[in-house]
């Protein structure tokens, strides 16, 4: 089923943006029927009424939390701060459902993809810090008589730096 869902979309001409405000909306009626399901189980979430059993219901939510995750991740840049924040709180909400369905195969599927996205993102960041930032100034620099130069970084190691090559006056 998800296939043909992932292969339909695929041939319709949507823009990445209205892609990505469907399925926010489509996570959004998630969440809303899981408050929906733990009003109906007096606190307890038994199953989601669409999906079916407590298995299923899990499942499903990994399979949610792992949209809106994504979502998060690779799309973070071109995100607006109401989808940002949106993101972070269905993704918050689907990982603490899974874990209170119960299922130990939805937990688990939930920890391999968390681990999973966590190495994808300090993978993407570190090649952040490998770049020689006195080098990318200089050659972004426009402005080559300086009467301040001020970035606050952790030590002041980089900002020495930036002084001995900048010598701003």
């Amino acid at each position: 089923r998800f296939v043909l869902i992932a292969w339909v979309l695929s041939r319709i001409r949507f823009s990445n943006e209205k892609l990505t405000q469907s399925a926010i909306f489509a996570l959004v009626a998630t969440v809303f029927t899981l408050i929906y399901s733990y009003y109906v189980g007096h606190g307890e979430l038994k199953e989601l009424h669409s999906v079916g059993h407590i298995n299923h219901t899990a499942i499903y939510l990994v399979i949610s939390y792992t949209i809106s995750l994504a979502l998060l991740i690779f799309n973070f840049n071109n995100l607006r701060n109401y989808q940002k924040i949106i993101l972070v709180v269905t993704t918050t909400v689907f990982f603490l459902t899974t874990i209170d369905a119960g299922s130990q195969a939805a937990i688990g599927l939930l920890i391999l993809i968390t681990i999973f996205d966590i190495i994808f993102v300090l993978i993407r960041f570190k090649k952040l810090f490998l770049v020689d930032r006195i080098n990318l100034i200089k050659k972004n620099l426009k402005k080559k008589n300086l009467f301040s130069l001020e970035i606050g970084v952790h030590r002041g190691d980089f900002s020495k730096k930036l002084f001995l090559n900048f010598r701003p006056q």
